[in-house]
């Protein structure tokens, strides 16, 4: 083995199994993860609107912040995360059509290139996404958030095929 294929194996300070309930018996016959998980889902599922609030608040200080810098730089790539998070978590927390309206704002930094961001469009799917939070629209069942998500996303795929036509 040469000098540049060499590796150092690290030690961790603690065993992890000194941490473990071992399971025997009965209990381990009885153990559900994923019934554990769904609880824990429950449980926890009263504090989502609250954190949806803090997400929809997150997007729309990273968005003032991208605006304020033109759609540029770290702003940019903080406001893209923010929406990214919230397409991500939105659908756990009971808010998928929410998830959804916020993935336009991905598709449209992903498509861009060097191109400017549709910033009237980008606002529109702000305010959807915060009206959608507020009227606790949680799916598409939602007519309001249907038919904002439904327009929001045709105007998305249009301005997405005109970036795309814009770098070729």
């Amino acid at each position: 083995m040469s000098a540049s294929n060499s590796y150092e194996v690290i030690e961790p300070p603690s065993d992890l199994r000194s941490k473990v309930k071992v399971l025997t018996g009965r209990q381990a016959a009885e153990f559900d993860p994923v019934a554990r998980a769904e609880q824990a889902l429950t449980r926890m599922s009263v504090s989502f609107p609250l954190w949806m609030n803090e997400e929809v608040e997150t997007l729309s200080s990273t968005h003032k912040e991208a605006k304020a810098a033109g759609f540029k730089g770290e702003a940019t790539e903080n406001f893209y995360r923010s929406a990214h998070n919230l397409r991500g978590q939105a659908a756990t927390m009971g808010f998928p059509v929410v998830g959804n309206t916020a993935g336009l704002v991905c598709e449209l930094i992903e498509a861009r290139g060097e191109e400017e961001l549709p910033a009237a469009l980008i606002a529109s799917i702000i305010q959807a996404v915060r009206a959608m939070v507020r009227e606790d629209a949680k799916g598409l069942s939602n007519e309001m958030a249907a038919a904002l998500f439904s327009e929001l996303r045709g105007l998305t795929a249009s301005e997405v095929a005109r970036l795309e036509a814009a770098q070729e």
